[in-house]
């Protein structure tokens, strides 16, 4: 018989990887949404006879996963992040806390059946509007 200790590594590890392939799904779609919407902005710029202007040529602003990893940067390291670091912080952080949040489900579903409940939709919705729309 497997120990409770055991069992809930188990599930934490099994958490994390579904977190981590979670991210990496995430990030896929938010990739092709964002080609798709760039298409048709070009295209109806064009139909129009437009050309980009500069505000929509420069940076659009950080991400929230930028935003994180600046403020990572800035309070823990004293540092402030270059473009450079910027293009590789912000997924780090972004597969960090899909893997993080992974891990904790996995442990918390180990413990508590509540947790559970509805396939995870409340914890789910409890992370997006912590981590999304906060």
């Amino acid at each position: 018989m497997q120990s409770q200790t055991g069992s809930v590594a188990k599930s934490t590890l099994a958490g994390a990887l579904g977190g981590l392939a979670g991210a990496f799904a995430m990030n896929q779609f938010q990739s092709a949404v964002s080609a798709v919407s760039a298409a048709i902005a070009r295209q109806e710029r064009d139909r129009k006879g437009e050309s980009e202007s500069a505000p929509e040529q420069l940076s659009r602003g950080d991400d929230a996963t930028v935003r994180t990893a600046k403020a990572i940067s800035s309070t823990l390291f004293h540092h402030e992040l270059s473009d450079e670091e910027k293009k590789w912080a912000g997924p780090v952080v972004h597969y960090a806390l899909g893997t993080l949040l992974g891990a904790v489900y996995g442990a918390l579903a180990e413990c508590s059946s509540v947790v559970e409940g509805g396939g995870g939709t409340a914890y789910g919705v409890a992370v997006w509007l912590t981590a999304d729309e906060a």
